[in-house]
């Protein structure tokens, strides 16, 4: 699983960060957990606001900060989902 989580190196971003490495070690998942700050790739990822989060490409959040809780029902729910 790749998550990528792009932004413009704010503390939003930062945060996220945070939140998802927390989230994908209390699920002991396995992930690859990528940060994008480029401008260019977040718009061309077609996100409108200046945080975003992807999972294997598939978009998961556009502007919104998900705390550790919200981000392992998410990653529970694509686990199963791909499974």
């Amino acid at each position: 699983m790749v998550i990528k989580i792009y932004g413009i190196g704010c503390e939003k971003q930062k945060t996220l960060v945070r939140n998802v490495q927390q989230a994908v070690e209390e699920l002991g998942l396995e992930a690859e957990i990528v940060v994008i700050k480029e401008i260019e790739k977040l718009a061309a990822a077609g996100f409108s606001n200046p945080l975003g989060l992807t999972i294997d490409d598939e978009p998961v959040a556009d502007g919104r900060l998900l705390s550790t809780e919200e981000l392992k029902i998410v990653l529970e729910h694509f686990c199963e989902s791909v499974a």
